[in-house]
């Protein structure tokens, strides 16, 4: 009966000890106005940071396709800004790559409880995107403004399902 119980207990208990980075899928969208095909494969709640998403952009001229990589935290004590002089990245331990930066965001929210404030920030990747296809390993190191810089290694499932993401067509 304990068995069985046990047996029970773990089934239900299950779902709750499954990360949900790893429940990252690959989603697409279209756009009729622009014409534009959008990848984006979304991990929530890993490393230092809320989100970090990878997105392909992929227009009607394919020869325009772009990369955007985003990071976001969200900070209810302890603040960051990201800086907007991009980040660094390293595949395969070779040499350290500029990426730069798009926009970076701040949204402010007031609160006598608990006030937050969002920050993001958009980094363009197409310039290293062929070595991201063929990479077996892969650090960024992201900045800020006011706190230590963060080395963000991708996880191996990660790093598979971008590079599935790098490799779909319209």
């Amino acid at each position: 009966m304990r068995r069985i119980l046990g047996l029970v207990l773990l089934l239900i208990m299950m779902p709750c000890l499954t990360p949900s980075s790893a429940e990252a899928k690959i989603k697409s969208d279209y756009n009729n106005f622009t014409n534009l095909r959008t990848y984006s494969s979304t991990y929530r709640d890993i490393s230092s940071f809320d989100y970090v998403v990878l997105t392909k952009n992929l227009p009607k001229e394919a020869k325009d396709t772009s990369y955007l990589l985003s990071f976001g935290v969200t900070s209810l004590k302890e603040w960051f800004f990201f800086s907007s002089n991009g980040a660094s990245i390293k595949i395969d331990d070779g040499e350290i790559q500029h990426i730069p930066s798009l926009r970076t965001n701040k949204n402010y929210i007031p609160s006598r409880v608990y006030p937050t404030l969002n920050t993001s920030t958009i980094l363009d990747v197409s310039n290293v995107i062929d070595k991201i296809k063929d990479a077996e390993d892969v650090v960024i190191r992201v900045t800020f403004t006011n706190q230590p810089y963060v080395d963000y290694k991708v996880s191996i499932d990660q790093l598979i399902e971008w590079k599935k993401l790098i490799s779909m067509e319209r």
